[in-house]
């Protein structure tokens, strides 16, 4: 029988698992949460999607705007460096550089902000509920690495078809302008996701040592 809390399973109870009816996923790095209903999980889901895509959408018509008009508003320039702080900051709260409680503190609440569609919505359940067995850890991974490539395949889509319909002009400059926004964005969440991999902690001081993500891994 085992001896984990309920939604705890694995090494040192540190995986989330299934208890009864109900599969638990992790909302924080020591912490297992009972996961949504799978209508309620694939609305959220959907829902952080369209917002994400509205965000690149604003992000890179502003600066498209600015651009164009050879102006560069303060509101744009507030807009870079306000994404890229928090970006860096989630980056640096991903490592265990012997932080003080304070700076600990500080960046778990920063990380909130930025993993705001983590919160909404659960990958690890979304990937149960439909019955799938890879790890969320190396699916979010791939995804990751995917994302970026997609992404472009996108934006380019969408500028060659607005090209091919409506002539819009510099469309060759636009479509490049949107791919390093593009890059801009995701890189940093894309390093922070593969990197975790290598993350890893020695739990016992043994010498032995665990992925910190989940030491069951």
């Amino acid at each position: 029988m085992s001896t984990c809390a309920p939604g705890y399973q694995g090494k040192l109870c540190h995986s989330c698992g299934k208890y009864g009816n109900s599969w638990y996923s992790r909302e924080s790095t020591n912490e297992c949460v009972e996961c949504l209903s799978h209508s309620s999980n694939s609305w959220r889901l959907a829902g952080v999607s369209i917002l994400i895509l509205l965000y690149f959408a604003v992000l890179i018509y502003v600066n498209i705007k600015a651009v164009t008009e050879g102006t560069v508003r303060l509101s744009t320039v507030y807009m870079r460096i306000l994404t890229n702080y928090f970006q860096i900051l989630t980056l640096a709260s991903s490592y265990d550089l012997s932080w003080s409680d304070n700076m600990k503190l500080f960046l778990y609440y920063i990380s909130i902000i930025t993993k705001a569609s983590e919160i909404l919505f659960s990958v690890d359940c979304f990937l149960r509920d439909n019955g799938i067995e890879t790890q969320p850890h190396y699916f979010k991974m791939v995804m990751a690495c995917i994302f970026p490539f997609v992404g472009i395949c996108l934006v380019a889509i969408f500028w060659g078809l607005l090209y091919y319909f409506y002539k819009t002009p510099k469309a060759m400059s636009k479509l490049t302008m949107s791919i390093i926004i593009l890059i801009f964005m995701t890189l940093p969440t894309v390093t922070s996701i593969t990197f975790a991999i290598y993350n890893c902690v020695d739990v016992f001081n043994d010498g032995s040592t665990y992925l910190a993500l989940d030491v069951s891994l």
